[in-house]
């Protein structure tokens, strides 16, 4: 008897699950809407607050807007997708009054850096997929390409043949990184323009180098892969190259301002991604409420900074939310069946 009670205990409490799932999941998920826990976005962080970034076209989707470098204007470049235009377009975002732009004929336009004189660099993707940098000066583009690249490979690619231009100075000198698929396999080196010259920037011995920020010192920061496929962030300095990392992590670093302070992000022994600051050889550690992951992309003079963030974690209503359902939902089974 106590057999048969138990089964049909149990198949009591799998019929409530099955009839009352679908609601709470629903329910679920409006309070999570409700409590703003989207996937993703952008934001500025300044004096320990976050402000989110969202260009107005996005359709209320977060995660759409992407904000990577900022001014001491507080002028702000980034990128939004399933707005006005078709595919990815930059905009620059001037005290909270949005403009949209896309290189001519481009798939993708992604602006990375903009100077203090209005300035805006970055890359965009032609039609064959393949990276190009840019310049966005008054208005007008400038393609950029670094000399003698070969920009095809047999897709897919795994990594994107081209030129990336990702930071830019006061004084027009900029940086980026190159992919090149000479030797059939990608080869990513990272470069300095400057007085209309290109110059290679690697680090020494790495497989790999980035580089992603300049300031009117003309100190560059990134990161590089070493022999062992490990990734470190850098300092460039006066022809010297520095190597750091937060204690114990992968670290990778994006952007700098006049006063040497360098923003970047790091990853811990579990894979999740963490803001940095890095100021006077001190680490602090950035991280947006609830996000799992947090990118710092660009900092100014006065400290105001833009990144990313991604991977939101539930709030607390809501996963007092799931609780309470499911114990409803076993009560439920045993309310339905009572053994005698």
């Amino acid at each position: 008897m106590k057999k048969i009670c138990m089964k049909m205990l149990f198949k009591a409490i799998w019929t409530a699950i099955i009839s009352q799932s679908i609601f709470l999941v629903f329910v679920v998920l409006l309070v999570a809407f409700a409590n703003g826990s989207a996937a993703g976005g952008s934001f500025v962080y300044s004096g320990g607050v976050f402000t989110q970034i969202q260009y107005p076209a996005t359709w209320s989707t977060s995660d759409a807007t992407g904000a990577y470098g900022i001014n001491n204007n507080g002028q702000i470049v980034g990128s939004y997708d399933l707005g006005m235009c078709e595919g990815i377009c930059g905009f620059l975002d001037d005290g909270g009054s949005f403009s949209s732009f896309k290189y001519p004929g481009a798939a993708q336009t992604l602006p990375w850096d903009i100077n203090n004189n209005g300035q805006i660099v970055g890359w965009y993707t032609g039609s064959n997929g393949v990276l190009h940098g840019f310049l966005y000066d008054a208005g007008t583009f400038s393609s950029f390409n670094y000399p003698g690249v070969v920009g095809t490979c047999s897709f897919p690619c795994g990594i994107t043949p081209g030129t990336r231009i990702n930071g830019i100075n006061d004084s027009g000198q900029i940086v980026g990184t190159f992919v090149d698929y000479a030797n059939g396999t990608p080869d990513t080196h990272a470069f300095l323009y400057a007085s209309g010259s290109f110059s290679s920037l690697n680090y020494p011995g790495a497989q790999e180098t980035f580089a992603y920020g300049i300031n009117d010192s003309g100190q560059v920061v990134g990161w590089y892969e070493d022999g062992t496929g490990r990734e470190h962030a850098f300092l460039y300095s006066s022809g010297t190259f520095t190597s750091f990392n937060y204690p114990g992590a992968t670290t990778y670093a994006y952007g700098l301002n006049d006063m040497g302070d360098i923003v970047g992000s790091f990853q811990d022994a579990t894979g999740v991604q963490h803001g940095f600051i890095y100021s006077s050889g001190t680490f602090s550690s950035v991280n947006y409420p609830r996000a799992i992951y947090t990118y710092l992309y660009g900092i100014n003079d006065m400290g105001q900074i833009v990144g990313n963030r991604s991977g939101d974690v539930p709030e607390p209503s809501s996963i007092l939310l799931v609780v309470t359902g499911l114990a409803s939902i076993v009560g439920t089974g045993f309310h339905k069946l009572r053994c005698r």
